[in-house]
């Protein structure tokens, strides 16, 4: 192929990704904007970040326990 048509094909694969991604962009913007879909949307991220913290302060209290009784008994 000769570089003319690359960048021509490239060019116009760019602007037809340019374009989707917009597309999807409003369509995700759409949806999170939704006032129905608001609280379902707020709650499931919120279960995610209680969830992670919940994990991270076991684990460390678990550790500290574990380092706790590990300089108890050595």
């Amino acid at each position: 192929m000769e570089l003319k048509t690359l960048e021509h094909d490239f060019a116009v694969d760019a602007k037809h990704l340019g374009q989707d991604l917009t597309r999807d962009l409003k369509a995700e913007i759409a949806h999170v904007t939704d006032p129905a879909q608001c609280g379902n949307i707020v709650r499931r991220h919120f279960d995610g970040i209680v969830i992670a913290l919940y994990v991270f302060i076991f684990l460390f209290l678990a550790t500290a326990l574990l380092a706790f009784y590990l300089y108890t008994h050595h």
